[in-house]
């Protein structure tokens, strides 16, 4: 019986272990720090309008940030109203729930200069949109990363195709004096494991635990 305990012990463990497989999952969005590329071209992203991948240091800031020392400036020509967007397009499962993280911060002269951004995700197929949430950070005169990015943002989405574009689009309504950046973009699974799938798993538990009941 202690044998059949230990087996039991070791399927027990091994379904958690195949829980938590199912819900890890590494970022789809490619590039997320803009590590690589650089002013209008950059692998991965589409830029339009006054956003430009710009080294930290140009711009005066100190330090690194999210692993990599290049952020997406928005408001380069501090022209209110400019079509600033940045995008991505992610392959996605539909019914999959995801988690959308990045930093977002602002630089200038002057404070409480606060900046605005509009995300959005949308079905790529049907533009139908799954996620629109305006998130603001207030502007720093400090010329350190880590004084400058003061928001982190988490949002969620569910997938309703098997592409999905994720939108940044500046709308900041003070744009004169002042610019924003983001970095650290991530995109990840955030569903749990499907009723059916666990239901499957315990009526296999059970199956085995009843067999090795009877042998012992």
């Amino acid at each position: 019986m202690k044998s059949t305990n230990k087996v039991l012990t070791k399927i027990a463990a091994s379904m958690l272990l195949m829980s938590c497989a199912m819900n890890a999952s590494a970022n789809l969005i490619s590039n997320g720090n803009f590590a690589t590329g650089s002013y209008a071209t950059v692998p991965n992203w589409t830029l339009s309008g006054a956003v430009y991948v710009i080294p930290y240091a140009n711009y005066g800031l100190s330090g690194t940030w999210a692993g990599s020392a290049n952020g997406a400036l928005f408001g380069f020509t501090n022209v209110l109203n400019d079509p600033n967007l940045l995008s991505q397009t992610i392959s996605t499962v539909t019914g999959s729930t995801y988690t959308l993280t990045f930093d977002y911060g602002s630089y200038s002269g002057y404070s409480n200069l606060v900046q605005s951004n509009n995300v959005t995700v949308v079905n790529t197929s049907t533009s139908s949109t799954l996620l629109n949430q305006i998130v603001t950070t207030p502007s720093s005169s400090s010329s350190s990363l880590a004084a400058m990015f003061l928001t982190h943002a988490v949002y969620t989405f569910t997938a309703t195709g098997s592409s999905t574009t994720i939108n940044f689009q500046d709308v900041s309504a003070v744009t004169q004096n002042v610019d924003s950046f983001l970095t650290n973009v991530a995109v990840n699974t955030s569903t749990i494991p499907l009723p059916g799938t666990l239901a499957l798993l315990g009526l296999g538990f059970v199956g085995l635990s009843m067999n090795l009941g009877k042998r012992s």
